[in-house]
């Protein structure tokens, strides 16, 4: 069924998700949600085990902290690091849902909140399945919008010109902020250091 879904969603999205109502409450939604980033991370663990240097040195700049040099105690802590990181991704994903939700009755969709569950969902499908592999994973998410657009107006009615500014119009704010941020940063820094004098 699992696979099924998945071919749906990525070969054939607009019958997908035009038949979404036909399956009730979120329980199968969430359970394919679990089963799907419990792979993703059983590869991600795979693959820091392959590369446990890396990994470690980046959680270490991350961290601020320097880790143990031992490969056994690496190897614990990344594995209990993709526990929690599995577990938040579940919890968080009723929370996205709902900031979708919302945002979607904004421009006047209509419907509960099981289906803006249930599009979430299935619309992060190619983000989910290439979230363990480095750089690629940035197509997952191009390939949600995409998703996200053809669902939402399937699932809600919208045309096709709102439901593509539900999901354009918080991408471009989130550009210029980070800009925004780049800029301040980089004004900062250069405010900062040092001015080199002549002697």
């Amino acid at each position: 069924m699992c696979i099924k879904k998945i071919k749906g969603v990525l070969l054939n999205p607009s019958v997908f998700f035009k038949n979404l109502s036909r399956e009730k409450g979120l329980g199968s939604a969430f359970g394919y949600f679990a089963l799907l980033s419990a792979v993703a991370a059983i590869l991600s663990f795979v693959l820091l085990s392959l590369f446990p240097s890396f990994y470690s040195t980046t959680f270490q700049k991350l961290l601020g902290i320097d880790l143990p040099q031992s490969p056994v105690l690496t190897f614990w802590i990344m594995l209990v690091l993709t526990i929690l990181s599995y577990a938040l991704n579940l919890a968080l994903s009723f929370l996205w849902a709902a900031i979708l939700h919302i945002w979607i009755m904004i421009f006047g969709g209509e419907g509960k909140y099981h289906e803006s569950y249930k599009l979430y969902i299935y619309a992060i499908t190619p983000k989910v399945l290439l979230s363990w592999i480095p750089v690629i994973f940035f197509i997952g998410w191009i390939w949600e919008i995409v998703l996200l657009i053809i669902g939402t107006q399937k699932v809600y009615g919208l045309s096709k010109t709102k439901s593509v500014l539900i999901y354009v119009i918080p991408a471009v704010v989130l550009v210029i902020l980070m800009i925004a941020f780049y800029v301040f940063v980089g004004y900062v820094l250069k405010n900062s250091l040092p001015v080199p004098t002549v002697s």
